[in-house]
Formats: structure tokens, C-alpha cells, sequence
């Protein structure tokens, strides 16, 4: 694996850049959308004029969209010529076919986190904040029960989305052949994305005592947004490595059968 990975840095490099700072923009424009925010508990609070907030949050959908579209064309690429460089016009082109796939399995991805954060949230807040008003709450307390739904969630968010990129399935089909596919078999992924959740929710905490909207304040959160972007892309290159049969090149398959992996 170490070697694929190394030729595709080495061929696309350019690409992989480029996907990592639209990420870092949108988690920017969303991180002002959420200080802007009047009941937000955040050190890095701002105003905004309603015309300003409206532009932000247009701002924000449009560069999440390219980059979702971006994203996917890129990983898309990697199951049938990983070596091989592409404008971004044809990564747009090619993520379109999985944009709403992607979407879709987003949504529901979201109920289920949703479900679990209220499962955990609820009885720690009956055993330890029970006279506690809800905005009083420790927002570390809060960032803890929302880190714990993605642990437990981790192998349907690192798996499903490469499994509809090979596979050419949609999100159901793709949810049934999950079981097929053993994360085990790739210990690295869990560890690469529950690492990087860590890091980036220690920067967090980190900037909630530090002096907001000073340098070395936007310095940090310049590097929370590098850090978690390349954990998604390199997640999502390994799941393709993966799911693809331990190889980056093969060709899409759409049978219903999970692919047997190889020898790396």
C-alpha cells in the first residue's frame, strides 16, 4: 500500500493540494457561519449583517459543492488509472455520477449519528448535569458525545462511499455488501481517521482558551483545516485501495459479490 500511495502523491500531488485547500475554505467559511452565530459558545465570536451571513452561507455551499464533486472525481480516477492527472473540470465531471449518491448516504449517515449522539447525550446529562441548563453544559462534554457516534459509526463512513465508487452501486446495494468487506483487513484506516478526529478535537479545546482572532489563533485553526482535510482525502484513498481489492487501476465492477482481495 505504502508504495501506491507514494507513486499517486508523487503523480498527483497537484490535484490532492487542491482538493485539501477547498476543504480547508468551506471548513473556514462554516467555522465564521458558526461564530457569527448568536447562541454559538465559541471564543471567536463575530457580528454579521444578515446580507454578510447570507453571502458566507452561499459562499460555503458553493465550495462544499465543488469540492464533494472534486473529491469524488478524484477518488473515481483511482479505480481505473490512479497514475493518470486530470484537470479539475474533468473531476468535476466525473464526481457528478456520485454527488448524489454521496449525498444520500450523508443523510442517512447523519440520522444514525444523530439517533446515537441523543442515546449518549441523554443519560449523561440525567446522571451528571440533571439541574444543569442546557447552554451551562461543558462544550467538551458536548464535543464528546458527538466524537463517540463517529467511532462507533467509523466502518459505513470510511467504507460505503469507496464501495459505491468501485462497485458502481447506489447507497442501499452498497450498505448490503458492507458486511463483506472487513475493516480489520485494514487496520490503518481506523487508525488514520479516528487519529485524525482526535488531533482536530485537541486543536479545538485548544483554541477555546487561546486569545481569539489573534495570529497564532488563525494559525491554529489554518492547521486544524489542513490536518482534517488530508485525514479525509487519505481516508478516502485508502478506502478506494481497499475496496478496490488492495490495488489502485482495477477497472469499475458491478457485480454483487464483494471483490476477493489480493496480496498487497
Amino acid at each position: 500500500m505504502l508504495k501506491d500511495l507514494t507513486t499517486l502523491l508523487k503523480k498527483r500531488w497537484p490535484e490532492m493540494l487542491l482538493i485539501i485547500g477547498f476543504m480547508a475554505i468551506v471548513m473556514f467559511l462554516f467555522e465564521q457561519l458558526s461564530a457569527a452565530d448568536p447562541s454559538a459558545k465559541t471564543p471567536s465570536a463575530i457580528t454579521m449583517t444578515p446580507t454578510t451571513s447570507f453571502l458566507y452561507s452561499m459562499a460555503a455551499m458553493v465550495f462544499s459543492v465543488i469540492f464533494l464533486t472534486l473529491y469524488l472525481g478524484f477518488l473515481a480516477t483511482l479505480s481505473v488509472n490512479h497514475t493518470t492527472s486530470h484537470d479539475p473540470p474533468i473531476l468535476v465531471r466525473i464526481g457528478r455520477i456520485f454527488f448524489w449518491r454521496n449525498i444520500r448516504f450523508q443523510i442517512i449517515f447523519g440520522l444514525y449519528w444523530l439517533a446515537l449522539t441523543t442515546l449518549i447525550f441523554s443519560p449523561i446529562k440525567f446522571l451528571f448535569f440533571r439541574t444543569t441548563n442546557l447552554n451551562d453544559i461543558p462544550e467538551w462534554t458536548l464535543n464528546v458525545c458527538r466524537l463517540i457516534p463517529f467511532v462507533i459509526l467509523a466502518k459505513p463512513l470510511l467504507l460505503i462511499p469507496p464501495i459505491m465508487i468501485c462497485r458502481n452501486l447506489m447507497v442501499l446495494p452498497a450498505i448490503k455488501l458492507m458486511p463483506g468487506y472487513s475493516i480489520s483487513e485494514i487496520k490503518i484506516l481506523p487508525v488514520i481517521f479516528i487519529g485524525g478526529m482526535l488531533i482536530v478535537a485537541s486543536i479545538t479545546h485548544l483554541q477555546s482558551i487561546m486569545t481569539p482572532n489573534t495570529v497564532i489563533f488563525n494559525l491554529t485553526f489554518a492547521a486544524k483545516a489542513i490536518i482534517a482535510a488530508a485525514v479525509t482525502l487519505l481516508t478516502g484513498i485508502i478506502g478506494i485501495w481497499f475496496a478496490a481489492g488492495k490495488r489502485f487501476g482495477a477497472l469499475q465492477d458491478t457485480s454483487e459479490e464483494p471483490p476477493q482481495p489480493e496480496e498487497a
